[in-house]
C-alpha cells in the first residue's frame, strides 16, 4: 500500500538491511532464551545445537533471505564466542523455500530431517501455514517473521511465536500515522488485487474515515 510516493527496490537498502539484522539479532536472542531451558541441563543431548533458517534465498525475495542469514550469523557468532548455550555451540542450516507455498511442505520435511532443534523463518504466511503442521508434529519451536492477516490468540496457532503484529493492526497504525503525524488530509490507496489486498485496503480506508480523511481514489 503506497500513499503518494512510489519507490522501486531491487535490493535491500542499507537502512533496511540494518533493520533486518537488528530484527534477526532479537530473533536469535529469543530463540536462545527458549532453548536454554530445554537443553542447558540435559547433558545427553548433542553438544551442537542446530537451528534451521527458512527463508527465500532465490527468486524475487532473495535479498531478504540474505539479510536474514547475515543477521543470524552475526548474532550466533557472538553467542558462540561467549560459550554458546549451556556450553553448547550453535550452528545454522539454511533452507530455501523461495516464498513459494508449493515448496513449504517439502522444505519443512527437510528441516525435520536435518535434526534442527528450532526453526527461524518463513517470511510468508501462506508458506508458514502449510509448513506448521509438520513442525507441530515434531514439537519444533518456530519463531517467524510472517505476520497473520488478523490477530489470533496464541492457542489458535499450531506452533511458535510471531515477532510481528498482525497485518490489520499494522495497516491501521499506518493510517493513524499518515493522518495524525504526517498530516495528510487526502490520500490515494493502491492495493494488491486479491482478497487480502482488498481487506487491508478496507481497514486503511475505514481508519482514515474515522479521522475525517478523504480517500480520493483506490486502485
Amino acid at each position: 500500500m503506497i500513499m503518494r510516493r512510489f519507490t522501486k527496490i531491487g535490493e535491500l537498502s542499507k537502512h533496511r538491511l540494518f533493520s533486518v539484522i537488528l530484527l534477526m539479532a532479537g530473533l536469535i536472542a529469543t530463540t536462545a532464551a527458549l532453548l536454554t531451558d530445554v537443553f542447558v541441563f540435559d547433558k545427553t543431548k548433542s553438544p551442537l545445537l542446530r537451528l534451521a533458517l527458512v527463508a527465500p534465498f532465490t527468486g524475487e525475495e532473495a535479498a531478504l533471505g540474505r539479510a536474514m542469514r547475515e543477521g543470524m550469523e552475526l548474532k550466533i557468532a557472538d553467542i558462540n564466542r561467549r560459550g554458546g548455550i549451556g556450553g553448547r555451540r550453535i550452528s545454522v542450516v539454511t533452507f530455501d523455500d523461495e516464498n513459494r507455498p508449493d515448496r513449504a511442505q517439502v522444505t519443512a520435511a527437510q528441516v525435520v530431517a536435518s535434526g534442527a532443534v528450532a526453526v527461524i523463518g518463513h517470511t510468508d504466511l501462506s508458506t508458514l501455514t502449510l509448513a506448521e503442521p509438520t513442525y507441530a508434529e515434531r514439537k519444533l519451536a518456530v519463531i517467524t517473521l510472517a505476520a497473520d492477516q488478523i490477530q489470533h490468540s496464541a492457542s489458535a496457532r499450531p506452533t511458535g511465536n510471531r515477532l510481528l503484529v498482525a497485518e490489520d493492526y499494522e495497516i491501521r497504525f499506518l493510517a493513524n500515522y499518515v493522518r495524525n503525524v504526517v498530516g495528510e488530509k487526502t490520500v490515494h490507496i493502491i492495493h494488491e488485487d486479491s482478497p487480502r489486498g482488498e481487506a487491508l485496503a478496507n481497514a486503511f480506508d475505514e481508519t482514515m474515515q474515522r479521522f475525517g480523511t478523504k480517500v480520493l481514489y483506490r486502485w
